[in-house]
Formats: C-alpha cells, structure tokens, sequence
C-alpha cells in the first residue's frame, strides 16, 4: 500500500524539498515503528530532517485547539510546497484474528489495540471521559461485542475522524492559507495494525 501510495504521490510532484506530512491517527505507539504507515510514509517522502507534523486529537479525531492545529501545519509548508494529511482510527488484529487485539514487541500475549474502541463498545468510559470519548460511546451503545462490533465501532469512528477534520479543513479554505501551496492531499482510512511481536510482520493497512 505505501509502496503504491508514495509512487503515485511521487508522479504528483511530491518530492522530500517540497513536502509536509500531518498525522491526525491514534497516539498508540504501535502507528510509530519504522514499518507502520506513516513512517514509512515518512521515509519515502521526506528528507531527513523533515519530520511528522501530528494533529493534537483523541483517537485520530482532532481536536480543535488556538495553536499546533491544522493552521499550524499549513503555514508550515515550503512555498509552493505540497502538503498530504494522512488521518484516521486504527484497530489491531492479532494473528488469530480477532480484532481489536494486537501482538507488541516484548509481550507474550496480544493486548488491547485503541482502548477507546474496546472502552466505549463495554460502555465504561465514565465522568473522566473527554467530549469525544463520550460522544464515540453514546454511538456504539448497543453494538455488543466481538469483531463485528469492533469493525462497526472503527467505522463509526472514523466517521467521527472525518467530520471533525472537514471542520477544520473549511476552516483553513476560507481562511486563505492554502493560497501558497500547490497541491494538498488528504488520505482517509481505518489503519489495521498487524502484531510487532515474535513472528509478526508489523505491516499496517
């Protein structure tokens, strides 16, 4: 997928002296090894001293702040630079298959993969829970468990991921920021995080 993705960006003019990254996806740290997708997206984009600008958010949804937002990333570009927006939920799948688990490097066992999908599918995010955190459960209620509950919970949250970052995206239209960039690119997804334990490949798709 990166492979097809950087080539096809790359025929766009996308070369690493013109080129931005932004990230609004799960803050899990299994998205940032050297072969999940934004980093290699990185790798094969950018020089190397240009690094990942990462949207501030819950969950891949972004969350509109006065400072180190999207406005932020936009003025940041090269001129006439190119800039692509990668966004989205991530979910693990272990190597039996069940999702929303994931194998980690030192762990003999999968563990939970984007706890808030888990979390708002048992109903237990309680008072403590930020805006998006209740907003995602109140979405999901009923949905029960299982796998088929997970893949519709990580639809209903990128949904969320989206709506939020239209928003922002209008926001920064109209603000007349994008005036000294030739071409943005936003690439949407649910990112599947494969194990990066004992056996695993760790790709992600």
């Amino acid at each position: 997928i990166t492979l097809r993705m950087s080539s096809t960006l790359r025929k766009r003019g996308f070369f690493p002296y013109n080129t931005l990254i932004a990230s609004s996806i799960g803050g899990d740290e299994i998205n940032t090894t050297p072969s999940s997708l934004v980093p290699v997206l990185q790798n094969k984009l950018l020089s190397s001293d240009v690094g990942v600008f990462n949207l501030p958010g819950v969950g891949g949804v972004p969350i509109p702040v006065f400072s180190g937002g999207l406005a932020d990333f936009v003025s940041h570009c090269p001129s006439e630079g190119k800039l692509l927006l990668v966004f989205g939920p991530n979910v693990g799948i272990s190597k039996d298959g069940t999702l929303g688990a994931v194998e980690r490097a030192g762990q003999t066992s999968p563990s939970l993969d984007s706890s808030l999908l888990n979390l708002a599918l048992e109903q237990k995010i309680g008072s403590e829970g930020n805006v998006v955190e209740k907003a995602l459960q109140d979405k999901v209620k009923g949905l029960g468990s299982g796998n088929k509950a997970t893949a519709s919970a990580a639809n209903v949250l990128y949904d969320m991921v989206w709506e939020s970052l239209d928003k922002e995206l209008t926001k920064v239209s109209k603000s007349g920021l994008l005036t000294n960039i030739s071409e943005m690119v936003v690439l949407g997804g649910i990112i599947v995080n494969r194990g990066h334990g004992s056996g695993s490949k760790g790709e992600d798709y």
